[in-house]
């Protein structure tokens, strides 16, 4: 299976929905993950009208309310799934009210993709989409004291950090955390500063390195360091070597790169 933020579901909204359609299969993790690489999140739901419709226009308005119900579905089965830091899910936080409103609110902002409606064979298709930047927002917030507060204090050549972590496995987290293996923090929230963080969030992600480098959060002249291993659960935490944690460490510490978020994950589609 692609790699994908582990995704967990318990919702009621199985009103017309196709058996098939329901579970997130490898076909939609991989859609969803090239969007989240795009900064959204997307879904696509499918349904078929009951068999006592009396004309076919009232069938189709019913199989189109019930693609769009199960594509929001998938929406909060992915969304609950996401790792806020390596040990916490979405799913764990909600007993927090704020989080809970939020994630209802951003289900419910959802909306259709243009040209993605299909009717065919008695099928109604859509797919729905939601931009992320108001998701990290509220997580972002509740962790805005451990933020970095001071500017960049020194000047570097590199433009940006890519990490190519295509061989380990990586699951990402809101809270985004680069470690050596020694356990020494290389990068996290308290590196960056909070805007540009809620802004883009505390990292990109690229399913390969002429990808990556494409991002303008990166720059022409980025560090490039391949990851070693994953750590935390379910494999969030994403692991350098201690030689190049040394290395990021004198070229990067307190630098516009750190403060200013301008890092990318590289991660297989």
């Amino acid at each position: 299976m692609k790699k994908l933020l582990t995704a967990v579901l318990i919702t009621a909204f199985f009103l017309l929905t196709i058996s098939s359609a329901v579970s997130a299969d490898e076909d939609l993790i991989s859609n969803v993950m090239v969007k989240y690489f795009k900064g959204s999140v997307e879904t696509t739901g499918m349904a078929v009208a009951p068999d006592n419709m009396s004309n076919a226009a009232q069938a189709k308005v019913l199989a189109r309310e019930g693609a769009i119900v199960d594509a929001r579905a998938k929406m909060l089965e992915y969304i609950k799934g996401v790792h806020i830091t390596k040990d916490v899910t979405v799913v764990n936080a909600m007993a927090n009210s704020k989080i809970n409103q939020t994630l209802e609110g951003f289900i419910d902002g959802t909306y259709v993709v243009e040209g993605s409606e299909k009717w065919e064979e008695g099928i109604y298709q859509v797919t729905m989409r939601k931009d992320i930047d108001e998701f990290n927002r509220v997580f972002y917030e509740e962790q805005s004291t451990e933020f970095a507060t001071e500017p960049a204090a020194r000047e570097t050549n590199y433009t940006g950090l890519v990490i190519d972590a295509r061989n380990v496995n990586l699951n990402p987290q809101v809270m985004f955390r680069i470690e050596a293996e020694n356990g020494t923090v290389v990068y996290d929230n308290t590196k960056a500063l909070f805007e540009p963080a809620v802004d883009k969030g505390l990292v990109g992600f690229a399913p390969s390195i002429e990808r990556a480098s494409e991002l303008p959060r990166v720059g022409e002249t980025p560090l490039i360091v391949e990851a070693v291993e994953v750590n935390g659960e379910d494999g969030t935490v994403v692991v350098i070597s201690n030689e190049d944690a040394v290395k990021i460490n004198k070229e990067l510490e307190s630098t516009k790169v750190f403060r200013q978020a301008n890092v990318v994950a590289v991660i297989d589609e």
